[in-house]
């Protein structure tokens, strides 16, 4: 009996099975790389394909600030350029304070000069154009002012309500901002400090305040030891013509020790007033300083050689024993007109007029010494002789 055998296909080893896996998924693998080429790509319709990296981030740029905040010494914020390079001081204080720190950083003078300032300015400060005095005396032509275009206007006088409002008006009108400043002798360090500040002239501004500063302090020292007052009168533009006791112009007395003898009422701290001549012999003045008609404001004549020469003057004890004197202008007055930082060499001279033995000072050195340091000038012998004619004994 013969039984039928099964028929089975012979298996294939192991490693056969495995390559033609292998070879399988190849396949599968070119297929769709295959597919994927024949598509159109994104490049080719100039699509652009989108991106699967964070964008990058960018920063904003830097800007510097165009203005910033100051403040002043009356107290109030004032929104100015972050750079000032062009000043106008509406009265000639600041002029004069500007000019010491850097004539350059005018772009106007208040007067026209007179031949003496001539002789002692730089020739850039005589170029600038005359605008007047503003807010105080208001004589700048506004529209005149505009096309000069200061970044900053500058005031210098008293502070105090009544002259913060007049500022406040003047700078909403210019559409400018002002800066005030106080013109008082004693804080003319501050002041320097604060418009070194204004025109980033910081350095600058504290060698002049620290000079300042030492001349103050010495003056206030030497004043205090004075027992009694050598009474003093100042002939402004002429002989009868004066500044009462407290005003800006005649500070510079009380200052190193003096006694004013006008005590009278005026109307403002800057204006003039007016003596009889009963009056001002009753006064009797231990000593007179008179204008010289080259200042700034000055005598319309030679008022010394009148006091000294006009018998009706000649019982006065000044005039008796020759105790008139020319105040230095030269190329700013020393004294008060204007009530500029002159003044602080103002204190070396007529301190020591009045007290020589307590001010012992050399003025041909100090008034060296200052010309070089504030007024960018090396001062020679004969123009300090020209400048103290009659001024020292």
């Amino acid at each position: 009996m013969h039984l039928k055998q099964s028929w089975r296909q012979p298996r294939r080893p192991w490693r056969v099975r495995v390559g033609l896996l292998y070879i399988v998924l190849l396949s599968l693998v070119v297929g769709l790389l295959g597919g994927c080429t024949s598509e159109t790509s994104p490049s080719s319709t100039g699509a652009s394909a989108p991106s699967t990296e964070a964008p990058a981030t960018t920063q904003p740029p830097t800007t510097e600030a165009t203005t910033r905040v100051l403040t002043d010494m009356a107290g109030r914020e004032v929104v100015v350029p972050a750079k000032v390079e062009r000043v106008f001081s509406a009265i000639p204080i600041g002029t004069v304070l500007l000019y010491t720190l850097d004539p350059a950083i005018l772009c106007a003078k208040n007067f026209d000069l007179s031949d003496m300032e001539r002789l002692y300015t730089v020739d850039s400060y005589q170029a600038l154009p005359v605008m007047g005095t503003y807010i105080v005396g208001d004589t700048t032509n506004i529209e005149e002012l505009l096309e000069l275009k200061p970044d900053v206007v500058l005031y210098a006088g008293f502070i105090n309500d009544q002259w913060k409002t007049q500022v406040y008006a003047a700078q909403k009108r210019l559409g400018i901002p002002v800066v005030m400043v106080d013109s008082a002798l004693d804080k003319t360090p501050e002041t320097y400090t604060l418009i070194g500040e204004l025109i980033g002239q910081e350095t600058r501004a504290k060698e002049l305040s620290d000079y300042c500063k030492n001349t103050i302090d010495e003056a206030k020292q030497i004043s205090a030891t004075i027992d009694s007052a050598r009474s003093i009168y100042y002939a402004a533009g002429e002989v009868l013509s004066t500044y009462a006791k407290g005003s800006i112009h005649s500070e510079l007395i009380d200052f190193v020790g003096g006694d004013n003898v006008v005590v009278v009422e005026s109307k403002s701290p800057f204006a003039r007033v007016t003596v009889v001549w009963e009056q001002l012999l009753n006064w009797n003045p231990d000593m007179i300083i008179t204008n010289s008609p080259h200042t700034r404001g000055g005598a319309a004549s030679d008022v010394r050689t009148e006091l000294l020469t006009n018998s009706k003057y000649s019982d006065m004890t000044a005039v008796q024993n020759s105790e008139v004197f020319t105040i230095p202008c030269a190329p700013f007055n020393w004294f008060g007109e204007p009530p500029s930082v002159a003044r602080i060499l103002g204190i070396k001279w007529l301190g020591s007029l009045m007290y020589p033995d307590k001010y012992d000072y050399d003025m041909v050195a100090e008034t060296k010494a200052f010309y070089s340091k504030f007024y960018h000038l090396e001062l020679t012998d004969a123009q300090f002789d020209q400048i103290t004619e009659n001024s020292l004994r």
